[in-house]
């Protein structure tokens, strides 16, 4: 399948959230007649009727399809996050995406497509927009469109109005049926991807080898993958395979092992800039969104072409700091297949996997593990009156105020020494799981309810494990405890982990029956997991709270972190849910979540977890490290560019210019090249030219050295 034929930016389709007969907007702004229930039953999208519609008017479908598309392919040869794909494609391509896209459309328009044929197409093109960095949050939020093309066209026609009704009803449907069913495959595709990861060897003693293959095995398999494959140098400095798997692994092996298609370590050849050479001197990931125009990659070519190869990805498996033991290559049958945010966090993780299978193969004696008396001992003083339940501040990352805390649980032993929740969870089985929270929640409305008779009213969250959601008391159990400490619901927020797989319907009911207590909803650890975007679209979540791996990641590769963060932010506005970042370790990773666009964070340079009787103390005293907008570290200076780069406003209240020029000054900056070269980026310089690229690698040298020692930074 050529992806450039089926490859659509975002197809536009009616809301999910808007009912399908709620009437349709004509561009004069009038609507078509109200119709009563059994004549809405009457049209079916797929019916003869429809059929009919579509065939009679088969020249104002190819025409709002053809004014659709083109515009779709002019906005992305200048949208921002489509760049990285656009410019993947060879001169020519981005018109072969649209005639492929408008094809697809007439596909799913025409008289005689039936619901089956047009969901089973989508799925495969659903697929492809995920592989290649089409993100689901541009599939959700792309509603009007194709509709409003449809619309024009319609009127132009002069369509009597209850035929134009009729036929836009019959577009909508379709495009909505469309638009479900690549969501679906976007879905399963995430989820496939991080699945993989659960292979992870779990037993200290696992043979290195052994957690190796079982690693590999579920990821050479993903869809859109040719091969994963390990290399390690031997003596003479040639990258040998030590593991593949995939469909093409094999016959790569074998090419690979010839003396002209060898990868070298030496320095002086030109393998030296070969993402594994690179990934294993430089210890980064190394990736190429377009295999066949990379320079680096020229000698490769002909493999690659042979093989289907479109991009790659070369990642390090450090055995510690400064030391690589392999790179774990991964090769992709599309381009741009390893560029997304998605897929970049997908990257990481698998790379932390691997770091961590490595060390533990190799150091089984460094692995925790509880023994069956310790573990008891753990369950028994938990329940025992061990559980206490800190608090970690919500900080208003605009105006600095806390009016919200999340509750932890905490383990208490007898002799006063506090177990984190990582050695203890694990252990509990559902019911213990159910006695947890309840017993956790009792605390948590005990300490409102005391903060309240101190005059300090503030919100509090909690996490609610997946079986207790489940358990068909649950909202009993909360109602009963707001209403013994005489807590309002709307101060309660119970959050449930993003990484859970349940039944949907069940976790609608369930999920329903505690919103109609009035208190709030949260998805936790967005980021950390894969997870369904038509459930974080269609299930009642008040808030989406990004998991703490992605803001820590932020030194380690900004740009890519900013580009994600940035992306949930927007999808958690599209979608009007409240949005709150963890992982908050320091100044400059608060700037660059509010460049992001955050407006909530909590995370260690706020407050660490505290016991609650500590809390009102600390409030008391807490005064913000950064005044909103203030911008104090060369994190915060990257991101303020980065922000500029992609023609984005400022993304809080009271920020102004000159917080840029009170930084370079502060750093003796003023007035130099850099700060000429940020003053063009408000007049239309960009972050990739010449200039660009070379400040853009200088700020992120600084935000290395200031976050291996933050006096270094120049």
């Amino acid at each position: 399948m050529n992806p450039y034929q089926t490859v659509a930016f975002a197809p536009a389709a009616r809301s999910a959230c808007v009912p399908v007969h709620a009437g349709i907007a004509v561009a004069d702004g009038a609507h078509a007649p109200a119709v009563s229930p059994s004549e809405q039953d009457v049209l079916c999208a797929y019916g003869e009727q429809a059929a009919a519609l579509l065939r009679e008017h088969a020249a104002v479908v190819h025409d709002a399809v053809g004014r659709f598309v083109e515009s779709v392919r002019d906005g992305a040869a200048v949208d921002q996050d489509l760049a990285g794909l656009v410019d993947c494609l060879a001169p020519g391509e981005l018109d072969a995406v649209g005639t492929g896209y408008a094809r697809h459309l007439e596909r799913v328009l025409g008289p005689d497509a039936t619901r089956q044929d047009i969901e089973s197409h989508a799925e495969a093109v659903g697929q492809l927009q995920a592989l290649v960095g089409i993100e689901p949050a541009q599939l959700i939020t792309s509603i009007g469109g194709m509709r409003r093309s449809a619309i024009e066209c319609c009127v132009a026609a002069r369509l009597p109005q209850g035929v134009r009704y009729s036929l836009l009803r019959v577009i909508e449907e379709r495009l909505e049926d469309d638009l479900q069913a690549q969501l679906r495959a976007a879905s399963r595709t995430f989820g496939a991807y991080f699945k993989a990861l659960l292979n992870e060897a779990e037993l200290p003693e696992t043979l290195w080898r052994d957690a190796l293959h079982g690693m590999i095995e579920p990821i050479g398999h993903l869809p859109g993958m040719l091969a994963c494959v390990v290399l390690r140098p031997n003596a003479q400095g040639v990258f040998e395979i030590e593991a593949a798997a995939g469909p093409s692994a094999e016959i790569f092996t074998k090419l690979l092992v010839s003396p002209a298609n060898a990868i070298r370590l030496d320095t002086r050849s030109q393998d030296a800039q070969t993402l594994v050479s690179l990934a294993w001197r430089t210890h980064r990931i190394h990736s190429s969104g377009r295999f066949d125009r990379d320079e680096r990659l020229t000698r490769w070519r002909g493999i690659a072409r042979s093989l289907g190869v479109r991009s790659s990805v070369a990642i390090p498996v450090l055995a510690g700091p400064g030391r690589c033991s392999m790179v774990i290559s991964l090769l992709g049958c599309f381009a741009h297949q390893f560029e997304a945010p998605w897929m970049q966090q997908f990257i990481r993780t698998l790379q932390s996997h691997a770091n961590r299978s490595w060390r533990a193969a190799r150091a089984p004696s460094a692995a925790l593990m509880l023994s069956q008396d310790v573990a008891q001992g753990y369950r028994e003083r938990l329940f025992d009156g061990g559980l206490r339940m800190y608090v970690q501040p919500v900080l208003d990352l605009h105006s600095g105020q806390c009016t919200k805390v999340e509750a932890l649980a905490r383990l208490e032993l007898e002799n006063g020494r506090i177990v984190a929740p990582a050695y203890f969870l694990p252990i509990l089985g559902e019911a213990e799981l159910d006695r947890l929270f309840r017993d956790g929640l009792e605390q948590t409305c005990a300490q409102l309810q005391a903060w309240d008779r101190e005059g300090l009213r503030l919100d509090a969250s909690i996490n609610l494990p997946p079986s207790s959601l489940l358990d068909a008391s649950c909202a009993r159990w909360v109602e009963a405890a707001l209403a013994r400490h005489r807590i309002e619901p709307g101060r309660l927020s119970l959050e449930l982990l993003e990484t859970q797989e349940l039944d949907f319907q069940a976790q609608y009911t369930a999920l329903h029956s505690l919103r109609e207590l009035g208190v709030h909803l949260a998805m936790d650890d967005l980021g950390a997991g894969y997870s369904s975007l038509q459930r974080l679209a269609r299930l009642p979540f008040d808030t989406i709270k990004v998991d703490q791996s992605l803001s820590l990641n932020m030194r380690k590769d900004p740009l890519q972190t900013l580009s994600l963060i940035r992306a949930i932010v927007r999808l958690a506005s599209d979608l009007g849910r409240q949005l709150v970042v963890e992982g908050l370790e320091d100044r400059g990773v608060i700037e660059a979540a509010l460049e992001c666009g955050a407006r909530y964070g909590q995370g260690y340079a706020i407050a660490r977890p505290m016991p609650a009787a500590d809390f009102a103390a600390w409030k008391r005293g807490f005064q913000p490290n950064n005044r909103p907008g203030e911008i104090g570290s060369f994190l915060g200076m990257l991101a303020c560019c980065w922000r500029l780069g992609r023609r984005e406003h400022e993304q809080f209240p009271g920020a102004t210019q000159d917080r840029v020029q009170r930084f370079l000054a502060s750093h003796r900056l003023a007035g130099g090249e850099l700060a000429d070269w940020y003053a063009g980026l408000g007049s239309g310089r960009r972050l990739d030219d010449a200039d660009g690229a070379r400040f853009v690698d200088w700020l992120l040298q600084q935000v290395r050295r200031e976050t291996d020692d933050p006096a270094s930074a120049a």
